[in-house]
């Protein structure tokens, strides 16, 4: 019986990592983690956007409202005068 002197998962012993290649691999790492973290902090909620909607749904009805108001008034007033 021969017995092999390849390992027994028949993995192969890689090379050592030129140095380039690893400072590359770090600097892309890198680059990876840092673009993660600001697209976790940007994304707006769905509860933020609501919110948001609200504000200028109210908005634009104060607006129509304080119109309609200082017209009855300008009416109003020209009744007098």
């Amino acid at each position: 019986m021969a017995l092999s002197r390849r390992p027994q998962h028949g993995y192969s012993k890689m090379d050592k990592e030129d140095s380039e290649e690893r400072k590359h691999r770090q600097a892309q790492f890198l680059i990876y983690k840092a673009l993660e973290k600001v697209d976790s902090r940007r994304k707006p909620s769905y509860l933020r956007i609501k919110i948001f909607k609200l504000k200028v749904k109210l908005g634009n009805s104060c607006r129509r409202i304080k119109k309609r108001f200082f017209l009855k008034c300008q009416r109003s007033w020209s009744l007098f005068y």
